[in-house]
């Protein structure tokens, strides 16, 4: 079964584009979502949700996790 690579890109950076260009500068197209501009994604408003949604599906990354 071959493996997916993901992490917490939140402690390489803050906004969420960064974030995506860190994963695509590394090559994996996943996510364990928990920051996003500092603030946790389980504290997001709907419309920001989203937003976060909507930006990581353009960028082709899936949301395998969050975090606390």
């Amino acid at each position: 079964m071959p493996f997916k690579f993901t992490g917490f890109t939140d402690e390489a950076e803050k906004s969420l584009s960064d974030q995506i260009a860190t994963l695509k500068e590394v090559g994996w197209n996943a996510i364990e979502l928990r920051l996003v501009d500092g603030k946790n994604v389980c504290d997001q408003t709907d419309s920001e949700w989203r937003s976060t949604h909507a930006e990581l599906q353009e960028a082709g990354i899936q949301i395998v996790g969050f975090g606390g």
